[in-house]
């Protein structure tokens, strides 16, 4: 991927939390949504991950009364009904302002595209496990309106360090929420 394929700010906000976004990729419980090994408990354990990082984005977003066209409310209500409410925990994310969230919105929207990757697999492994999430349909214009507004907020220098930052702090605020799953895991073991 090369910066000139998207705006220059979206560009640079892809260049800037590569590394975090790769390392992702790699989680050991994110992962496993991939691997033909799935288990139903890691699939629960890798959706409480997502459940308790949009929770938290909606959370934050709610409270800021920004963007109420990028909220996350269908994501959330879909998670609910897949994941029980004993296997997650509160988190708190907040946000310094407008150009923050947007960083941060555009991480909990972009990860639409990692959750219809993994769909096939989920569905193929556990047929019979909830996939509501998986399934959340996601509004076509969303993701070019989202983008647009990224580029329109970044256009100013200091805006997009900050965008980039809110962006950087989603991607570390979900690791952390792997590795607090992760050793929860190793407890029970």
């Amino acid at each position: 991927m090369t910066l000139s394929t998207f705006g220059p700010v979206r560009g640079e906000l892809i260049h800037a939390t590569r590394k975090i976004h790769d390392a992702l990729h790699g989680d050991p419980l994110l992962a496993c949504l991939t691997r033909s090994n799935l288990t139903a408990h890691a699939y629960e354990r890798a959706l409480s991950v997502f459940a308790q990082f949009y929770f938290a984005m909606e959370t934050a977003r709610d409270d800021t009364d920004l963007f109420p066209e990028f909220g996350l409310k269908a994501e959330c209500l879909a998670l609910k009904r897949d994941v029980p409410s004993a296997t997650l925990r509160v988190h708190r994310f907040s946000v310094q302002g407008r150009p923050e969230l947007m960083g941060a919105l555009y991480v909990a929207h972009g990860a639409a595209f990692g959750r219809n990757s993994m769909r096939a697999n989920v569905v193929s492994m556990l047929p019979n496990a909830p996939h509501h999430f998986l399934r959340c349909p996601t509004p076509s214009h969303r993701w070019s309106t989202l983008t647009s507004r990224l580029e329109q907020i970044g256009h100013d220098a200091c805006a997009r360090k900050r965008m980039i930052r809110g962006a950087d702090q989603a991607f570390s605020f979900i690791a952390e929420i792997s590795k607090l799953e992760q050793s929860r895991l190793e407890c029970e073991s």
